[in-house]
């Protein structure tokens, strides 16, 4: 792995770490948003710091350079974390179109009693 892509692979790792911080302090992200940015961003400062462990595992692995098994390992985790943030999002809506039935059920119930006459 050259120079130029461990120094960029560090800074860059290291702001999304201090970034998702920042955004813990303000209450600004989920727990568990958060943990996996924060693994994500000690995994690549690890690899940035430590470039042995990435080039002995694109050996293993039959990589040409182990820059593309870092290229590979974001798009990867990219891809996970998109394919979370869908099942988060399916979740969501399944619960908001019931929600939504649920208050026209009561609106329809609260309008029905509105309408009948008082029995005083």
């Amino acid at each position: 792995m050259s120079f130029e892509l461990r120094v960029f692979l560090f800074l860059v790792s290291l702001s999304g770490f201090i970034f998702v911080i920042s955004k813990i302090r303000k209450s600004k992200i989920r727990i568990d948003d958060a943990i996996f940015w924060i693994f994500s961003s000690l995994f690549f400062l690890s690899i940035s710091i430590f470039p042995s462990i990435i080039m002995k595992a694109s050996l293993i692995l039959g990589f040409q350079s182990s820059a593309n098994l870092v290229f590979l390992l974001v798009v990867g985790l990219t891809l996970f974390k998109l394919f979370l943030i869908s099942i988060s999002l399916s979740t969501l809506t399944e619960k908001n179109s019931t929600l939504v039935q649920h208050i026209a059920i009561l609106e329809k119930k609260l309008l029905d009693k509105e309408k009948q006459p008082n029995d005083f």
